[in-house]
């Protein structure tokens, strides 16, 4: 087990108590003790009574422990009855050996998903088991977890953690880990990194799949992929999905069992929270609802709250609320240099941090996603590992007839972000990101739109002598005498 710390570490518990955890906390999708079959419950008894006297001011929390322990029959003992709280999820499991699981290959949606990726071009689905192949797709598939992470909820794995790229590598080199990949010409759609031994395979690792093609729903074809690659090889018996109530894996499962979350507290209050919390849980579950749903709900919603009252001091109010998505205005013959952008960079967006804006980094990395899936794509430039600009290219609507031709209005860039100390390069980046479009600069007197939500770069645009206008639907230049002159 793990003792943290101190209670500032990223990974105590969300009321800051200390506490020891099962080795590798969140890093391991299971977490158990090895002792013989006769002594196994004396041997965690005596254990946990070991911890609990020398560290009486720590909970013990155990993420995941799967069947085969006596972890019910401990939770039941009058040692622990009183201290500690025992909840059960449910695991969904693709069992090889169920016929269902034929079945789940024979589905019309599946081969509709799967044909539909192949019109787009050259589709292949691979089982990675070469190092150099692995680590040559490597980069991509941690900057498609990250991203897909940070957006959902406000995680980043692999960014700035070292230990944790180096830990999958070390797995893979002891051939500990079942890697496989689903690519659109040569480039990765899909992955899933799971871990293999004793005839099952555990997506415990990390899986995912890239937010450009998310209509095609990719991870789910992958998913199947793997299914129909396991049952016909043999290579494993049993496809663990992991708990968390997902519906994609439920559609998978073919059968569940039970794994176990055990909290240890000394503490009254604490232990009577976790114990409303079972009971919420059990009550959400009963209602047909997800309860990992509501707690990240409501987790969004603090995090929001707290990021809003921090803010406050650079937040625009009353009549500069005005600017915050204005049409960006500066001479036309203001000078600009070339800058070499990144389009549609996973890796630069991940680069952003909230500096001159209000829009945090969970809400800035799930507008992105959003923004991919509807079909628009991102133009970055990044320095020394800061995101200085992202803009976007809206995404336009096919038109029908030449009236309607004749009538459709220029295409306009969305910048979203710009630090403000780099705002002096705004126009070079426009300019710079318009060169990229297969579409012309628009003829006008502005040539973007960007979001302002925050004094500094308010301040930063004003030194450098741009001008906010009110936007307008029809991308027309308002009247001279309305525009909002920020000198």
């Amino acid at each position: 087990m793990t003792l943290l710390k101190d209670s500032q570490s990223k990974t105590t518990l969300r009321n800051k108590r200390a506490r020891i955890v099962g080795a590798g906390e969140y890093e391991a999708e299971y977490q158990t003790w090895l002792a013989s079959k006769n002594f196994e419950l004396d041997f965690i008894n005596q254990a946990l009574s070991l911890l609990t006297r020398n560290f009486p001011k720590h909970d013990i929390y155990f993420r995941y422990i799967p069947t085969g322990t006596s972890v019910a029959r401990l939770a039941d003992s009058s040692n622990w009855v009183s201290r500690c709280v025992l909840q059960s999820y449910s695991r969904p499991l693709m069992e090889m050996n169920k016929p269902e699981v034929s079945k789940l290959f024979k589905k019309r949606g599946f081969k509709l998903k799967l044909n539909r990726f192949k019109r787009l071009g050259n589709v292949r689905f691979e089982h990675i088991t070469d190092p150099d192949q692995f680590l040559s797709i490597y980069e991509q598939l941690k900057n498609q977890f990250d991203f897909r992470q940070g957006a959902m909820f406000n995680k980043i794995h692999f960014k700035g953690n070292p230990q944790a790229s180096n830990l999958l590598l070390k797995l893979f080199e002891r051939n500990l880990l079942h890697v496989t990949v689903l690519t659109l010409n040569n480039e990765p759609m899909a992955s899933i990194v799971g871990i293999h031994g004793k005839n099952w395979v555990h997506l415990g690792g990390i899986n995912t799949h890239s937010p450009f093609y998310a209509v095609h729903s990719p991870g789910f074809v992958h998913f199947l992929l793997l299914g129909q690659l396991l049952a016909n090889e043999h290579s494993a018996t049993v496809f663990d999905l992991t708990p968390g109530g997902d519906a994609y894996k439920e559609r998978m499962a073919t059968s569940h069992d039970q794994v176990y979350e055990l909290l240890i507290s000394q503490s009254l209050i604490y232990n009577l929270k976790r114990r409303l919390r079972k009971l919420l849980h059990e009550q959400l579950i009963r209602s047909g609802h997800r309860p990992m749903s509501m707690e990240l709900y409501l987790k969004k919603k603090a995090y929001l709250f707290r990021a809003r009252l921090k803010g406050l001091q650079h937040r625009l109010w009353l009549g500069a609320a005005r600017y915050n998505k204005s049409e960006l205005c500066y001479p036309l013959d203001f000078p600009t240099e070339h800058l070499k952008l990144n389009t549609d960079s996973l890796s630069d967006l991940l680069c952003f941090e909230q500096i001159g804006t209000q829009t945090t980094k969970w809400e800035f990395l799930e507008e992105a996603m959003a923004r991919f899936e509807d079909g628009q794509h991102a133009y970055t430039l990044v320095d020394n590992r800061q995101l200085l600009f992202c803009a976007w290219f809206e995404k336009q609507e096919r038109q029908e007839t030449d009236e309607q031709r004749d009538n459709e209005q220029p295409s306009i860039l969305e910048i979203t972000y710009c630090l403000p100390e780099a705002a002096e390069k705004l126009p070079s980046f426009v300019a710079s990101a318009y060169a990229l479009l297969t579409v012309p600069v628009p003829n006008l007197s502005h040539q973007a739109v960007i979001n302002v939500n925050d004094y500094r770069l308010l301040k930063a645009l004003k030194e450098n002598g741009f001008r906010l206008c009110k936007i307008k639907t029809s991308h027309v230049r308002p009247d001279p005498v309305a525009q909002a002159d920020l000198n």
